[in-house]
């Protein structure tokens, strides 16, 4: 413990010394821009692999199939693991970040994600963009 409170003590006196406020802000712009960015290609990616790996040798009746077992294990995600009542919307978020001190509960950060993975992944029809907004909006 004393080991890392020494280390972080010694990142605050050289950020004290070496960088004002706004080449803090500017580098955390740029870390956050990349993991956001990366969170989105692994997102992307795995709806991708997982299509690809269900429909690869797939007859005409899976494509009815398979997006109805996606949505059916979505809603045994949501009400049997989550137990939660789920928003997913820009104007939860941001009504968590003004009312609520920024503070949102954990789920808020895997679920959707996991819920469209599984959806768009089964072949449902879900658009990725908003979700991946979103995921950003949370991580930040």
């Amino acid at each position: 413990n004393f080991f890392w409170i020494k280390i972080i003590k010694n990142i605050l006196k050289f950020r004290n010394k070496y960088l004002s406020d706004r080449s803090i802000i500017m580098i955390l712009s740029v870390i956050i821009g990349i993991i956001a960015g990366l969170i989105a290609l692994v997102f992307k990616t795995a709806v991708f692999h997982l299509r690809e790996f269900i429909f690869s040798n797939s007859s005409i009746y899976s494509f009815w199939i398979y997006p109805l077992i996606g949505i059916s294990i979505t809603v045994l995600f949501k009400e049997y693991i989550l137990k939660d009542h789920i928003k997913h919307n820009i104007a939860s978020i941001l009504h968590a970040i003004s009312k609520r001190n920024s503070l949102m509960r954990i789920h808020k950060m895997y679920s959707s994600v996991i819920g469209a993975i599984l959806t768009a992944g089964f072949g449902g029809s879900i658009g990725l963009e908003k979700l991946i907004i979103n995921i950003n909006i949370i991580n930040i």
